[in-house]
């Protein structure tokens, strides 16, 4: 792959392949293992977890596999990839997305004539959080998200945060990916923007990734609740529901079952109920 290529939904989004060999099948399901938590990848969506889980899985590890493995194990096998971030995971992507996770400056967390705190908003998945920033100084920060303070302290040349050392992370304008737990993406919230964007269009439910809509489970003006089921999406040869973020009322269905979608394309529309 080069820099600027696209990954087409009309082809097998695999971007690349992990071959690990030893002696013997233990020592090379060891090697795989590592390797995929050795993995960083930022900017798309992986299965690394999934194939962390995979290689872990004792049928697996003992050779006793077949093809109903992984409808069988299917909810054991995704579990690491939705299992949520710990509050100092939070902690330093909200650091990160202030640029504040050099080598400190003198000057760094200092103001004049502003706030003594400043508010960051991250999403991470469906969830989001607003944390609070309040420099102690250059080498220290305090940052609290839902009453729990995390202190991050440079030391020994690099940042911790309640005494956990940072993890490697990349970051762009939008979005902080930290590889703790086969990559963690926080999407960098702009709170105006946010508002705007709802107030003109209401919640959209956008594709994850690339793939196939297998099925469509909600119909023009249908009433959904938080958590329900919205629609199916096969990807990375698995499939994937799509679930309603908030209550609402299906205002735009723009797929339909067999379409091919790329990651972020529109899917479904909501509108707050009336009354």
């Amino acid at each position: 792959m080069r820099s600027g290529d696209i990954i087409s939904p009309y082809y097998d989004p695999m971007i690349a392949k992990l071959v690990t060999h030893a002696p013997t099948r233990s020592a090379a399901l060891k090697r795989m293992s590592r390797a995929l938590s050795d993995c960083e990848v930022a900017g798309t969506v992986t299965n690394l977890a999934f194939l962390g889980g995979l290689v872990a899985h004792p049928e697996f590890v003992a050779g006793d596999v077949d093809t109903g493995l992984i409808a069988r194990s299917q909810t054991l096998l995704t579990t690491l990839a939705v299992a949520p971030p710990e509050p100092w995971l939070w902690a330093q992507a909200a650091l990160a997305a202030a640029g504040l996770t050099g080598v400190p400056n003198w000057d760094d967390g200092l103001t004049l004539w502003a706030p003594l705190q400043h508010r960051i908003d991250l999403q991470h998945r469906s969830e989001m959080r607003q944390v609070l920033l309040r420099s102690q100084a250059p080498d220290q920060h305090h940052l609290e998200m839902d009453g729990h303070v995390v202190v991050a302290r440079w030391q020994n040349a690099q940042w911790s945060f309640d005494g956990h050392a940072a993890v490697s992370s990349s970051q762009t304008a939008t979005e902080v990916t930290l590889f703790s737990g086969y990559g963690l993406a926080f999407d960098l919230i702009d709170p105006l923007a946010r508002m705007s964007d709802e107030e003109a269009i209401g919640p959209v439910v956008t594709a994850p990734m690339p793939g196939q809509v297998r099925s469509v489970m909600v119909s023009l003006g249908q009433s959904v609740s938080q958590g329900d089921s919205l629609m199916i999406l096969e990807a990375m040869k698995m499939e994937h529901s799509l679930k309603a973020s908030r209550d609402g009322v299906v205002a735009e269905v723009l797929i339909e079952p067999g379409q091919q979608v790329a990651a972020g394309d529109a899917l479904i529309r909501l509108d707050e109920e009336a009354g």
